[in-house]
């Protein structure tokens, strides 16, 4: 029985190990590579809440420009089609911006995101709205999601097929994709996320500066913010808190101290 169990934890071990190995070579490297930042030229410092202020009020006003042009329901919640015809959008986008910028690429293998039709709510639940999966080179996005918030995530999962590793970098070529797309529903979606990513992080450190920016939000993205909220409501419980503490710690395993924040 020892000898048996022995053999059974030695192939078990194996196994894991394989994957691990499988997982570096595959995807693991992407996380040594130099920042983004770096291969872009752009400047990484300390930088004021000021600075911090100002950002959030330029993506405000464009949301502002946007909201009114993306395609609604009768009800006024966002409309984007399907999922094909969301990733296609989003490909156009990193079409003009790997035309600009060749770092942005479209992989070699061609890769497309792959909805997850089966799985979604259960990603839900888990608090996950989309995965890398290296083993097989596939970027995987819930359609559990509402619209104004899809194409972003289809352009954040799509920037881990190009080689980019640390989620924060993956934002950001996910709002470079949108904001680069000649689709409105694309560029809304990437500047939406993109003010909600400045938008909290101002409320932690001046919420008097976040109270005054945040008063000269449309009604229409006001909108798509509190159906978002609504939406993520319904999944509130230990299993998400559970999902979110795994993601987390995935994250920081990969040399990311700021975790799933």
């Amino acid at each position: 029985g020892r000898r048996g169990f022995a053999r059974a934890l030695s192939a078990l071990l194996t196994v894991l190990s394989a994957l691990l190995l499988a997982f570096q070579l595959l995807f693991g490297v992407h996380y040594q590579a130099p920042p983004l930042a770096q291969q872009l030229g752009l400047e990484m410092r300390e930088y004021s809440v000021n600075e911090l202020k100002a950002t959030m009020q330029w993506l405000l006003e464009r949301v502002n420009e946007l909201a009114p042009s993306a395609p609604r329901r009768d009800d006024g919640t966002c409309d984007f089609g399907s999922f094909d015809e969301m990733t296609a959008a989003v490909r156009q986008g990193y079409e003009a911006l790997s035309a600009k910028i060749p770092l942005f690429g479209t992989p070699t293998s061609g890769l497309t995101p792959k909805p997850a039709r089966l799985f979604s709510v259960g990603m839900s639940y888990l608090g996950i709205t989309g995965i890398y999966f290296p083993l097989t080179a596939e970027p995987i996005v819930s359609i559990d999601n509402v619209d104004s918030h899809l194409p972003s995530t289809i352009a954040h999962e799509w920037a881990h097929a190009r080689g980019i590793g640390p989620e924060a970098e993956c934002n950001f070529a996910a709002f470079l994709a949108c904001s680069a797309a000649s689709d409105t529903r694309t560029q809304y979606s990437g500047a939406l996320v993109a003010y909600v990513y400045t938008s909290n992080a101002l409320y932690r450190y001046s919420y008097e500066d976040w109270e005054e920016v945040s008063a000269g939000l449309c009604k229409q993205a006001r909108l798509d913010l509190s159906v978002h909220s609504a939406h993520w409501a319904r999944y509130e419980s230990p299993v998400q808190d559970v999902g979110t503490a795994i993601n987390d710690a995935y994250i920081r395993a990969t040399g990311q101290p700021d975790g799933v924040r």
